[in-house]
């Protein structure tokens, strides 16, 4: 009898199925690319649903149990269903749909993304875009995220990478700031009563260590904001050229030591490795690829 109202999806049969060949939970998370926790929560929507016990989980083994051993029969050649079943979807569509979730960093989707989302939207009417500015850590394949954009390198080495465009950024400060505080002609002059604003978004920056010692007025989390502190003469801050540019051609702010601490840092575009990705997934990654690639 099938148990309460606990459904489950038809992943969690491709997850059955690789705990049981591997005999370990850890295992077949490593293998899949998800969290321990994960398997484990699959495993009991499974075993709930269908009311009976499949697996005997201790310390050191896993043991099928007899329905156990009837369930890893038919699961045998889910994942072949699985992808036979969504590349028929996919390559029988003439056109992209259906829901695609992007996740992207807060200054970056408003400031740069829009317009290329924007766009996007418009070519393709019939696909629905769901749309998250976050500076969060994200969980591809758990949260079902099509397309996650972060700042700098990554550690989720189960998701493919790629470059989407560099940024360039650099130290900068306003002339007011610099005529209280004096001026900055080598890293060794950015020490104290230098204050910085200190940017607290969880993305790893080149030369983030520079400003560490200085005391910080404001911390916040967005870029925007750490530009307008800087402006305001509250510290010194990194900020992108890109964003800064037209500031510093009105000379509201100041670049310093452009030739030691100038860098770039990169915008990388992540989504799950599958063999079979939807049409609407494609075609938004060879449509945001090549509107940077233009620019």
């Amino acid at each position: 009898m099938l148990g309460g109202n606990n459904g489950f999806d038809l992943n969690s049969l491709m997850i059955f199925k690789h705990v049981v060949e591997l005999s370990s939970m850890s295992k077949a998370a490593e293998k899949l690319g998800i969290n321990a926790s994960t398997v484990t929560r699959k495993l009991t929507e499974l075993e709930t649903f269908y009311g009976v016990k499949l697996l005997i989980r201790t310390t050191r083994t896993l043991t099928l149990t007899q329905e156990g051993k009837t369930f890893y029969e038919s699961c045998l050649n889910v994942e072949d269903i699985l992808r036979c079943s969504e590349g028929e979807i996919t390559h029988n569509q003439t056109e992209p749909t259906g829901i695609l979730k992007i996740v992207s960093p807060v200054d970056f989707g408003n400031l740069v993304l829009m317009d290329p989302l924007c766009e996007f939207g418009k070519k393709y009417p019939k696909v629905d875009l769901e749309i998250e500015f976050s500076n969060r850590q994200v969980d591809v394949i758990e949260e079902g995220v099509d397309i996650w954009l972060s700042v700098g390198e990554t550690l989720a080495t189960h998701l493919i990478a790629k470059r989407l465009i560099n940024i360039n950024r650099g130290l900068m400060a306003s002339p007011s700031y610099l005529q209280k505080y004096g001026t900055i002609a080598s890293i060794s002059d950015i020490n104290p009563p230098h204050k910085q604003i200190k940017n607290t978004s969880p993305f790893s920056y080149l030369y983030s260590n520079i400003l560490s010692d200085l005391p910080a007025q404001v911390s916040v989390n967005s870029t925007y904001a750490v530009l307008k502190a800087c402006m305001a003469g509250l510290g010194l801050a990194f900020i992108s050229k890109p964003l800064a540019d037209k500031y510093t051609k009105d000379g509201e702010l100041v670049r310093l030591l452009e030739d030691k601490l100038d860098y770039s840092v990169t915008i990388q575009v992540l989504y799950a490795e599958r063999n079979l990705k939807p049409l609407r997934t494609q075609v938004f990654l060879d449509f945001i690829a090549n509107y940077f690639t233009n620019k």
